[in-house]
């Protein structure tokens, strides 16, 4: 699609290597600049742009988790929030195997 970038950013929005995880990031002249009446929710969705010397520019968080593939395609992996709730999860259960094996 013309006019539009594609990025896969960490936490901290940096661009993540081939096959590491993500989430998806839009942005370019085809993205919205926001939600109609919902400026609590443009402003967690879109997002400054940190690649772009206009201080307007914005990317939109999709909410996708994915990843690149060795061969430039995108791999979709679920919901960012999905995911949230995951990870969560995670370090409770790490603590109770722990215990186990103690």
């Amino acid at each position: 699609m013309a006019n539009v970038q594609i990025y896969i950013l960490d936490t901290y929005l940096q661009p993540v290597p081939v096959g590491v995880p993500g989430e998806l990031h839009v942005g370019g002249a085809g993205v919205a600049k926001g939600y109609l009446n919902r400026p609590d929710l443009t402003a967690e969705k879109f997002i400054p742009h940190p690649f772009s010397d206009d201080p307007q520019a914005r990317l939109y968080k999709t909410g996708d988790w994915a990843r690149y593939l060795p061969d430039g395609n995108i791999q979709f992996l679920g919901r960012v929030d999905a995911r949230a709730g995951e990870a969560a999860r995670v370090p409770h259960r790490a603590g109770r195997n722990h215990l186990r094996a103690g």
